[in-house]
């Protein structure tokens, strides 16, 4: 019998016997237990979802408000319940610790108000906390059918709450206006504040300021009386009111000012009226 050459020899040695079946009932067990960790992880991923997103422990159940001084509480309120109230990515409620957004809430009161400080602080695990530093209102501005309170810089700070006896201003041009925007410069609003101070300095027991109403370079007074007075903005202040003071003097103005319509001090040394 010849031999096989070594070349030609295959070494079975090494060969694996493997039983089809028993392959098979292995890649089986295999698979089952690879369900059984996607079913355990994704019973345990929405057991997390569930204790830190719909757990009531973790849901906002106070919110305080700290700092309020002018501003109304109610109105301040409504703004944060709305962001709580509505949902993020359809069915999370944002009134939960980890989900609210502090940015956004104070997005959301920035749209309505301007304060010196706006602080926005989650306490755990179910309090929110509100931390405003009012500006002070210093004139309502009112144009196209709304009405804001200005600060000192005339930045516009919030709508109109409480006009608190402050200067009313109408805007005739009825020129669009939002909160944080600015409708006359720092230096005009200076001006009529001055003007306004002084009017009831030295004219409170000839008229009561109502509203001023700016056009241009002018501002209107309606007074509580029947007439009403135009000043114009780029002239001194003291010139013009001393000009009214003299004619407010005169025997003839007196005694005829309930039939006065107006008094025009837009002209230099002169005045108008009828």
């Amino acid at each position: 019998m010849s031999k096989i050459q070594p070349k030609y020899q295959k070494d079975y040695k090494n060969l694996e016997y493997r039983n089809p079946r028993l392959e098979k009932d292995r890649q089986k067990r295999s698979q089952r237990f690879r369900k059984l960790i996607y079913i355990g992880s994704g019973i345990i991923v929405l057991v997390i979802l569930y204790l830190l997103f719909f757990n009531p422990l973790f849901q906002i159940k106070q919110v305080k408000i700290e700092g309020l001084q002018r501003v109304k509480y109610e109105n301040l309120i409504k703004i944060v319940d709305d962001y709580r109230h509505d949902n993020a990515l359809f069915f999370f409620s944002r009134n939960n610790y980890w989900i609210m957004n502090k940015s956004k809430i104070k997005e959301s009161i920035l749209s309505a108000y301007r304060f010196e400080t706006l602080e926005i602080k989650k306490k755990f695990p179910n309090k929110l906390i509100v931390q405003i530093g009012e500006k002070r209102p210093e004139v309502v501005w009112q144009t196209n059918n709304l009405c804001f309170a200005l600060d000192d810089s005339a930045l516009a700070i919030q709508y109109c709450e409480d006009k608190q006896d402050l200067m009313i201003i109408k805007d005739t041009q009825n020129e669009l206006l939002e909160i944080g925007g600015r409708p006359i410069t720092e230096d005009e609003l200076n001006y009529y504040r001055e003007l306004n101070e002084k009017v009831w300095q030295f004219f409170i027991e000839k008229f009561v300021p109502v509203n001023y109403e700016k056009e241009f370079n002018s501002l209107k007074l309606n007074t509580n009386k029947n007439f009403f007075i135009y000043f114009n903005s780029n002239l001194p202040i003291d010139d013009q009111l001393i000009r009214l003071q003299y004619l407010l003097k005169d025997e003839n103005v007196k005694s005829g000012l309930e039939t006065v319509e107006y008094f025009d001090l837009r002209f230099d040394d002169k005045v108008f009226y009828r």
